[in-house]
């Protein structure tokens, strides 16, 4: 849709619908098929503050992301910022997040 973003000239005028529907397509897809409620759970046990029993857990899960997985993801990140792909910076960013939040995305 960027590139052809100039409707009024004739030869983006076709282009750009055609962007437009595949962008739609791709955000129905999402929508379609992720299930955010684990993940809803999982930020909400993060927000519940009156519960303490539950952090000793949920540091022991951070914990143990940075300890095994973390400094891998983190490489990943940089290497993907250094190269200027944003790809890889979100998808390694994604995935230390899923582990931190214990779900999988």
């Amino acid at each position: 849709m960027i590139d052809h973003y100039e409707i009024w000239l004739p030869q983006n005028t076709m282009k750009f619908n055609m962007s437009m529907n595949s962008f739609l397509e791709s955000c129905n897809v999402v929508f379609a098929y992720c299930d955010v409620s684990h993940f809803q759970t999982e930020i909400e046990h993060y927000a519940e503050y009156t519960n303490w029993e539950q952090y000793p857990a949920l540091a022991a899960r951070i914990g143990g992301v940075m300890v095994s997985d973390f400094w891998k993801y983190y490489d990943c990140i940089k290497e993907g910022r250094y190269g200027r792909n944003g790809f890889d910076v979100g998808m390694c960013s994604g995935k230390i997040t899923s582990l931190m939040i214990d779900t999988l995305f």
